[in-house]
């Protein structure tokens, strides 16, 4: 299930709590429920819980989309996410196919062994934080701590802290 580390992008070595899954969210994944929810908060606070978006933000695949459930049901529309971050993950330089899975990371901010760049979990976290961090906006952060707002079962495994996933023998 869904769980907390602690890592770093590029060479700031400023380290923060970040969020993993164990297992692989998407097509052909697990999708354990605790990881699909994980997966649909991090796209709710990159899409729709900050400020009005800026042309270099990620967008929303669809824009008359104002939300996302986060039920833990891998959906079509968590399925649309997953492929529409994706698509700007790859128009950006920053991954080189649109999969439609969630893979874990190994290590926070390294590039896979297979295709040589970030884990596309890793780059939602890192745009989360960054997008919250210039907004000063907390829902990144705050997110094990947000009774109410997430389901009891996320907040829950994300107060597990582990350095990897199951799914790598952690």
């Amino acid at each position: 299930m869904a769980f907390s580390t602690f890592g770093s992008h590029g060479g700031s070595g400023v380290g923060h709590q970040v969020y993993n899954i164990d297992w692989t969210v998407g097509a052909g994944g697990t999708n354990l429920r605790e990881d699909v929810m994980l997966v649909q908060a991090l796209f709710s606070i990159l899409y729709y819980h900050a400020t009005p978006r800026t042309s270099y933000d990620f967008q929303p695949p669809d824009p008359t989309y104002d939300s996302i459930d986060v039920d833990g049901f891998m959906g079509p529309i968590t399925r649309a996410h997953i492929q529409g971050f994706q698509a700007q993950l790859v128009k950006r330089g920053m991954a080189k196919a649109v999969d439609l899975r969630m893979d874990p990371f190994r290590k926070y901010g390294q590039p896979s062994s297979i295709q040589k760049v970030l884990y596309a979990v890793d780059q939602l976290n890192e745009a989360c934080y960054q997008r919250c961090l210039r907004e000063s906006s907390s829902a990144y952060w705050m997110l094990p701590y947000t009774y109410g707002e997430w389901p009891p079962e996320l907040i829950s495994a994300l107060k597990a802290t582990r350095d990897k996933p199951r799914q790598y023998g952690g």
